[in-house]
């Protein structure tokens, strides 16, 4: 009993030093690239500029060079500005590494000063940034200068709970019974013990930091508590095989979920959140609110995406400050869509940090709710609903959406709450959500075919003309309130419409032509697979034609729209018609299991699902 309490104590005692002083949730990697072609020197010095070093201000930068000896030893001095970072000694006709660690301070103008004693030599290779070097694959870990020691921290409450369960475990040294199978746990536990005291005293014995990241860890620490997990599930393990056969249909909503989610995850930064999902570009940086500038917020080179001006909406959802008005592209427009952005405004009790965060996720979760709805008619357990479901989760359109942090998803989710209730007959409540769709997206009063009624009488009519009021009144309402600040509607929004089926087939002559030009590797085969998932969308439900159905009645509609749209919808590879005609999607979706024609219509109708992934980068899918 006393081993297993000593072995116990050391255990957890190892694990816990590694996790309080080796171990970050997350590292967000910065590398620049400066020199990766050979650079002679034909004098003693070399200088070489470098990038703007903003980024790696306020900790110790890694600076990786490789140089080749000449004829003779060199000796070379490497200075960052005016301050000293090593000298290092070239033997002839060699190459060496260089590893040093330097304060960088931020802005740019800085420059690497590489002087020797001689010219001949050469600089092979240059890199700054905040780590020496990083793994892939299942154990990841960093390692980066010893003099960086302020890189985020597991917090304390982790640490207790980590100490407590430890010890809990009360792991046992003898385990399991097998010589054999023993012999394997020791040799396993011996070498997570080994990576664990490298990351301990790395810094000790050498210029280099060892750090892991939080899911590494708990990975390397499940294999020394092995003896503890199997001990538990085998406690638990009847109570599993009770419940399995209740949630096993779920496996497969459940694996595109942590997907999805875990592809999200890869978007957020430790200074600045989830913002990278707004997309902002630095080209509209000058022209950003005050609100905006003061905010941490991830910015992106070029021109960025509509996500940024909804989101400095969402900052000032009255739009009464005039720098709010003056950083959008076309405020009558934008302001039109006020949904999201006053969602977001409160969810983050407007404080902006809390709002920007908030709008970025808003896509998230109400694709989360969306998931979750739509087994109200796709049902989880067999085949058919279960493709047509996840189809309809990775389509383009939902997932274009997230990534640009746009109202087309959360759209999609009031609209087919919008189909659930009129299936229930509530046609009032139909309304008045639709209403409030109208403010998130002006397309979205196309529902409003869903209470159209099935028989034509004076009263039915009558019935039908009072809820088109409830469903355009909220949208009036605040588009004359634009107005009376200054912001009446304008001509924003006309080039993204044109005459019947005129952009659509422009679209087909120009997507051919590129691709005839520039081969499959060119971006036109997404516009390719796109407009054979669109095209065959909007024939199946043309077929269908099954006036009862709230969803097929959608469909029609959004396939309607699409025949109208114009070059602004349609440009781009595959432009934003996959986001703009998503309800038409789901609704195909959603009445394909029953047609016998499944699974080719499945196939062609969702082939656009290809660039969808890409867009969000769903590990094992993307990069097609």
């Amino acid at each position: 009993m006393s081993r297993r309490i000593l072995y116990t104590v050391l255990l957890a005692g190892a694990c816990l030093a590694v996790l309080a002083t080796r171990v970050v949730p997350e590292f967000n990697r910065i590398r620049f690239l400066v020199v990766t072609k050979p650079r002679l020197a034909e004098q003693p010095a070399l200088v070489v500029a470098l990038p703007d070093l903003t980024r790696l201000a306020g900790a110790p930068a890694a600076v990786v060079v490789r140089l080749r000896g000449t004829t003779e030893t060199a000796t070379v001095t490497i200075a960052l500005d005016a301050a000293h970072v090593t000298t290092v000694a070239v033997p002839p006709g060699r190459e060496v590494r260089v590893d040093a660690p330097t304060l960088a301070a931020g802005g740019p103008g800085h420059q690497l000063i590489l002087t020797g004693d001689r010219a001949g030599w050469q600089l092979a290779y240059l890199e700054i940034g905040n780590i020496y070097g990083f793994s892939h694959g299942t154990l990841k870990f960093v390692i980066v200068p010893r003099e960086r020691t302020r890189d985020p921290a597991v917090p304390w409450w982790l640490l207790a709970l980590f100490a407590v369960v430890a010890i809990a475990a009360h792991p046992a040294p003898d385990w399991p019974r097998s010589r054999r199978a023993r012999l394997l746990h020791r040799a396993v536990a011996g070498i997570v013990l080994v990576l664990f005291a490298i990351s301990l005293f790395a810094d000790t014995f050498s210029g280099y930091r060892v750090v892991f990241l939080l899911e590494t860890f708990v990975l390397l620490t499940a294999l020394l508590y092995l003896e503890p997990v199997t001990r538990s599930w085998g406690m638990v393990r009847s109570h599993v095989y009770a419940v399995l056969p209740r949630v096993a249909p779920y496996f497969p909503h459940a694996a595109v979920l942590g997907l999805v989610l875990w592809s999200v995850g890869q978007f957020h930064q430790p200074d600045t959140g989830f913002t990278s999902l707004i997309m902002f570009g630095d080209q509209f940086e000058s022209s950003a609110s005050p609100h905006l500038q003061r905010t941490p917020h991830a910015v992106d080179r070029g021109s960025g995406y509509d996500g940024q001006f909804y989101a400095q909406i969402a900052l000032d959802p009255l739009l009464r400050s005039r720098s709010t008005v003056n950083a959008l592209d076309n405020a009558p427009y934008r302001g039109r869509r006020i949904l999201l952005p006053w969602v977001s405004h409160l969810v983050g009790f407007g404080q902006p940090w809390l709002v920007l965060q908030a709008y970025a996720l808003v896509n998230v979760a109400c694709w989360l709710g969306l998931a979750l709805l739509l087994l109200r008619w796709l049902p989880a357990g067999q085949i058919r609903p279960v493709s047509a479901w996840t189809a309809c989760m990775l389509s383009d359109g939902l997932l274009s959406s997230m990534r640009q942090s746009l109202p087309d998803g959360p759209s999609v989710l009031l609209l087919a709450l919008g189909v659930a209730m009129a299936e229930r007959h509530r046609r009032n409540a139909v309304a008045g959500l639709l209403g409030l769709a109208g403010l998130a997206r002006e397309t979205n009063l196309l529902g409003a075919v869903m209470l159209i009624p099935e028989q034509l009488t004076i009263g039915s009519l009558a019935r039908f003309a009072g809820r088109l009021v409830i469903v355009l009144l909220p949208l009036l309402l605040w588009v004359g309130y634009l107005w009376s600040l200054g912001l009446p509607p304008g001509d924003g929004g006309l080039r993204n419409f044109a005459l019947p089926l005129s952009g659509f087939a422009d679209k087909w002559v120009a997507t051919i032509a590129i691709l005839r030009a520039d081969g499959w590797d060119s971006f036109a085969r997404f516009s390719l697979v796109g407009l054979v998932s669109l095209t065959t969308q909007c024939v199946v439900l043309l077929w269908l034609r099954d006036w009862h159905s709230p969803w097929w009645r959608m469909g029609v509609a959004y396939a309607g729209l699409m025949a109208v749209l114009g070059p602004a919808v349609w440009e781009g590879n595959p432009g934003a018609v996959t986001r703009v005609i998503v309800p038409m999607t789901v609704a195909f979706n959603v009445l394909l299991p029953r047609l016998r024609w499944f699974w080719p219509l499945w196939i062609l109708g969702n082939l656009s699902v290809l660039h969808g992934v890409e867009v969000l980068r769903l590990p094992w899918l993307s990069g097609w």
